[in-house]
């Protein structure tokens, strides 16, 4: 992961091609997880976090950068609350501007 400082002098994670990728690909489930939760609040953290989830179940190709992401969020192990961390992570980091 690569943090940057932005305008306002604050370290922020910039968004790799992966985790744009992950939020694309999750992108089509936030309106589902809406519906079902009631509320669009934490949709899209939720519906990347479900993504990160079924990716590193299914795909190995893919869980050395899963593994890399789960590391940057802190949380010990291979948890729910790692994943959950870790869609938050992809919602809230910045897009580089080119």
């Amino acid at each position: 992961m690569i943090k940057v400082i932005n305008e306002n002098g604050e370290l922020v994670l910039r968004r790799t091609e992966f985790m744009q990728w992950c939020f694309n690909s999750a992108y089509h489930q936030v309106a589902i997880i809406a519906i079902t939760n009631g509320s669009l609040d934490g949709a899209m953290e939720q519906a990347v976090s479900d993504f990160l989830k079924a990716l590193y179940k299914s795909r190995p190709l893919h869980r050395p950068k899963i593994l890399e992401l789960l590391k940057e969020t802190g949380v010990e192990g291979i948890t729910q609350h790692a994943f959950d961390k870790a869609g938050e992570l992809i919602v809230n980091s910045k897009i580089e501007e080119k």
